[in-house]
């Protein structure tokens, strides 16, 4: 019997694959309390057994190893902790495209008609006057 604190919110899957015997796996609150989960011979691992609780963290239980029909033997008790997060890299948005310097931009003008927009924004007729 054992005593363990979950590190992290998460699910965990807790197994006894590499058992030398037929094992049962019970998972409780404290020794007094209805079972969270239990097993005996989980489909995929033969006569080993495997829980899945989900639990926050910081919260304890009681993880029972026993052998089914009084089989005994050296065990092993896995706990997979949850994946940890892995930061979600942002990608840096690419800078702005550099703003077009404005350029004077030929317009057509009726014949013998001139304007001229000096760099100090006035406009001058220098077309000559009939």
């Amino acid at each position: 019997m054992y005593q363990w604190t979950a590190p992290a919110a998460g699910t965990y899957i807790m197994d006894t694959a590499g058992s030398a015997f037929d094992t049962l796996l019970s998972v409780r609150w404290d020794c007094t309390s209805s079972e969270l989960a239990c097993n005996d011979d989980f489909p995929s691992l033969g006569l080993q057994s495997q829980v899945t609780v989900t639990l926050d963290a910081g919260q304890t239980v009681i993880i029972i190893v026993d052998g089914s029909g009084g089989a005994s033997g050296t065990y092993n008790l896995n706990i997979s902790a949850p994946p940890i997060g892995t930061p979600t890299p942002t990608p840096t948005p690419p800078p702005p495209a550099p703003t077009a310097t404005p350029t004077d931009t030929p317009v057509p003008t009726p014949a013998g008609l001139v304007i001229q927009s000096p760099a100090d924004g006035s406009i001058v007729n220098t077309s000559p006057i009939p």
